[in-house]
């Protein structure tokens, strides 16, 4: 559930909260994982006067940018997992398209039984986006997303099985296509992700690959002089592939 309003013509705020389902099924029975998300995040964003790409560097400037605080909890029987976070990010609009650079930090506050502690992740991701026009292709498809980002995973205890401090360096690199809404099921879309991990521990190192599939409805309602209410159901399956 999102809610957004305008404070004033060039400043744009964004609340919104979300809950759902996670349940994961390997192949053995005892790794079976399943959670409940529930979460919600705090959006500013600032729109600037337009300068574009311009012949010297100086001259690229950022069409809008923002910061964003979150809290985001997955719930267990064997006690919740939350997450501070707190990013900025910027975003170009192109010809080709659109591209947003952002900078986060985490703060992971796992259960007093979690044998690594607590944790911190400092992250960059750099997004590409491509809004399909009427035609061929904009008649199947609404958009495109290439997305890269490398994320550093601190815990603050080391596994007593590993013979290095418990870090992990990952790079996360992710294409998906959002497809025409489909009547009243909405819009699909489908996606390949990435995961390539790093550490001084060879255990922590693997490559993770998804195939994504989502579908999603909007429930949309906009007056001219209100603030703009927006509901969004969403499916999500994945398929995992380790190499």
């Amino acid at each position: 559930m999102q809610f957004t309003w305008p404070e004033r013509r060039q400043k744009q705020k964004q609340f919104r909260i979300n809950a759902g389902a996670y349940a994961s099924q390997p192949p053995a029975p005892q790794s079976a994982y399943h959670t409940q998300r529930v979460g919600a995040n705090f959006t500013q964003t600032y729109q600037l006067a337009r300068t574009g790409w311009g012949p010297e560097l100086n001259k690229v400037l950022p069409d809008k940018w923002g910061w964003q605080v979150a809290l985001d909890q997955h719930l267990r029987s064997a006690g919740s997992l939350s997450i501070w976070s707190v990013r900025s990010f910027e975003s170009w609009n192109l010809e080709a398209g659109s591209l947003i650079f952002s900078l986060g930090s985490e703060r992971l506050d796992y259960p007093a039984s979690a044998l690594a502690g607590d944790a911190r992740s400092n992250s960059w991701q750099l997004d590409f986006q491509h809004q399909f026009a009427a035609g061929f292709a904009g008649d199947l498809l609404d958009n495109t997303v290439l997305s890269y980002g490398t994320t550093t995973l601190q815990y603050s205890r080391s596994l007593p099985w590993l013979q290095h401090p418990h870090q992990l360096k990952r790079a996360t690199t992710r294409l998906s296509f959002t497809f025409a809404e489909v009547g009243f099921l909405g819009q699909p879309t489908i996606g390949l992700e990435q995961i390539s991990s790093r550490s001084a521990n060879q255990a922590d190192h693997f490559k993770d690959t998804k195939f994504l599939f989502t579908l999603s409805k909007k429930f949309k309602k906009t007056q001219l002089s209100s603030p703009e209410f927006l509901i969004t159901a969403t499916i999500n399956i994945f398929l995992k592939m380790f190499i």
